[in-house]
């Protein structure tokens, strides 16, 4: 008769969470006691159970790292331009065209006199209104400008 030298156990975890060699209970548990699990808290300290450790669960804060290359151009973001002169709406602005229409219009209602110190308004087809406003005559000022 010959020997049989490649006799596998059979091993496995039994109903009782023990470990089980050829049906034989060994009577050491498969599975370890619950323990107390550390945790990270909310203000990133570890915590036992409920107890703030007071220890960070993060190390100081290294040097600043050498800048990353230019990335790509990204897209343009959403321009709101008036298309008029008129609008009210918040958020909009005017182009260089438009700003140019309103400067020249501005023009056109009013005149600077620096010798009296005086800003006059001029209507479209009225007479001038003369509104005296206290500034500083810029250097080199002389006259009025329209």
């Amino acid at each position: 008769m010959e020997e049989n030298t490649s006799f596998i156990p059979e091993i496995y975890i039994g109903e009782n969470w023990n470990w089980f060699i050829n049906n034989y209970d060994t009577g050491v548990k498969a599975r370890g006691d619950d323990g107390i699990t550390p945790h990270i808290g909310a203000n990133g300290n570890w915590f036992i159970r409920e107890s703030d450790t007071q220890v960070p669960a993060t190390g100081p804060a290294g040097p600043q790292g050498i800048q990353g290359p230019k990335g790509d151009k990204g897209e343009p973001g959403p321009v709101n331009i008036a298309d008029n002169l008129d609008t009210t709406v918040e958020g909009y602005a005017l182009d260089a065209r438009q700003g140019k229409i309103l400067n020249d219009n501005m023009k056109e209602l009013i005149k600077v006199d620096y010798i009296s110190q005086q800003i006059s308004l001029i209507p479209s087809g009225g007479s001038n209104y003369n509104v005296q406003i206290p500034y500083s005559v810029p250097e080199g000022r002389v006259g009025y400008e329209r």
